[in-house]
């Protein structure tokens, strides 16, 4: 069963943009780490110019890893800004697309910015 990594990959793949995962395994304390403590993948937009640190999530988690980025990760999320960097947050979800209503993985994109990170 694809992730919501292994689609967020795809999807930006689909968009033309150099990707590549940052997030990684600790197998002593037996947890994934995020760059920065919110960053899955980085994507480079090379059409725009533009940076992207991409957390990757369902869709239902969505507002929760926002409210981490903006509050637990406030100080490496507004360096990254702060930077000339762009956050986004991808959830994936299953829903109906079309008339056969036929149940296929959708993203909800969000894009954060330092007015969503500097409250």
């Amino acid at each position: 069963m694809p992730t919501p990594t292994s689609r967020t990959l795809k999807l930006l793949r689909d968009e033309k943009k150099v990707v590549n995962i940052v997030e990684y395994w600790n197998s002593f304390t037996r947890q994934r780490k995020d760059l920065f403590g919110f960053i899955d993948i980085i994507a480079l937009d090379l059409e725009t110019k533009k940076t992207w640190g991409v957390q990757c999530t369902s869709t239902s988690n969505m507002s929760a890893r926002v409210k981490k980025i903006c509050t637990e990760c406030t100080e490496y999320s507004l360096a990254w800004l702060k930077s000339g960097n762009h956050i986004e947050v991808i959830g994936w979800a299953k829903k109906a697309v079309g008339k056969g209503k036929r149940l296929t993985w959708q993203p909800t994109r969000r894009v954060l910015t330092l007015e969503d990170v500097d409250v």
